[in-house]
C-alpha cells in the first residue's frame, strides 16, 4: 500500500527545493507586507483622530441678572432671559454655571457629528447635557457653552462643578472615535450622537435663543 503511494506521489511534479522555498518565502513576504500596510493605514487613521481635540477652558458660576457671552451650546431651559439687540451677552433668568469648551479640527480632513457631552456625579446635574457639530472644517474651531441650573433649581447658591468631558466624532471614512479629558482617542464601533442631538441642539445669536427641548 504504502509502496503504491510512493509511486503515485513520485510520479507527480514536486519542482525544485529551491522554488518551494522561494514561494513560500514570497508568500510570507506578502503577508508581512500586508500586515505592515495595514498598520500603518491604522496608525495614521489615529494620529488624525488625535489632531480632532477639545480644550475646557473653564466652568464658571453666574448668578441671576449678569449677564454671560455665550455663542453656541447647550442650555437648560429657562436659563436665559430672551435679550434682543447690540449687547455683549445674554441676560441670566437664573443663577447658573457654564462650562466653556473649545473644539478644533487640526486634522487635513473634516470631522462629523462633532458631539461633545458635560456630565457631573450629582443627582441634580441633568441628563443630555450634548451639543453636536455637524460638520467640522479642517483648521476649523467652534467655541461651545454648557449651562446648566444651580443645584436645588430654586436660585440658591449654584453648586461648584467639577465636570467631566467627552467627545465622540466620525471621520471622514465613516471611522467612529471617542476622548475625554482623562483618555486618549480610542476607536469605537459607534457615534452616539443621534441619541441626544434633537434635545441638547440650542443655537444662541445676538437676537435670539432657541431650545430644542421646548
Amino acid at each position: 500500500m504504502y509502496g503504491g503511494c510512493l509511486n503515485v506521489m513520485s510520479s507527480w511534479d514536486w519542482g525544485s527545493a529551491p522554488e518551494w522555498v522561494g514561494g513560500v518565502g514570497g508568500a510570507a513576504a506578502f503577508l508581512l507586507a500586508a500586515r505592515v500596510y495595514s498598520r500603518a493605514k491604522e496608525d495614521d487613521q489615529k494620529a488624525q483622530a488625535r489632531r480632532i481635540y477639545f480644550q475646557w477652558t473653564r466652568s464658571q458660576d453666574f448668578p441671576k441678572d449678569a449677564v454671560a457671552d455665550v455663542t453656541v451650546g447647550y442650555a437648560e431651559r429657562g436659563s436665559f432671559a430672551i435679550k434682543s439687540g447690540n449687547n455683549d451677552g445674554y441676560l441670566l433668568a437664573q443663577n447658573v454655571n457654564i462650562t466653556f469648551v473649545t473644539v478644533h479640527n487640526h486634522s487635513d480632513e473634516i470631522a462629523h457629528n462633532v458631539r461633545v457631552a458635560v456630565t457631573e456625579d450629582s443627582q441634580w446635574f441633568p441628563d443630555n447635557v450634548a451639543y453636536v457639530i455637524r460638520d467640522l472644517a479642517p483648521g476649523e474651531k467652534v467655541d461651545l457653552s454648557f449651562t446648566v441650573h444651580d443645584g436645588s433649581h430654586a436660585g440658591t447658591t449654584v453648586v461648584a462643578l467639577d465636570p467631566e468631558i467627552s467627545m465622540t466624532f466620525t471621520d471622514a471614512g465613516g471611522r467612529h472615535w471617542e476622548r475625554s479629558l482623562a483618555t486618549p482617542v480610542r476607536k469605537v464601533k459607534r457615534n452616539p450622537y443621534h441619541a441626544v442631538f434633537e434635545l441638547s441642539l440650542i443655537e444662541i445669536d445676538r437676537n435670539t435663543y432657541i431650545d430644542g427641548r421646548t
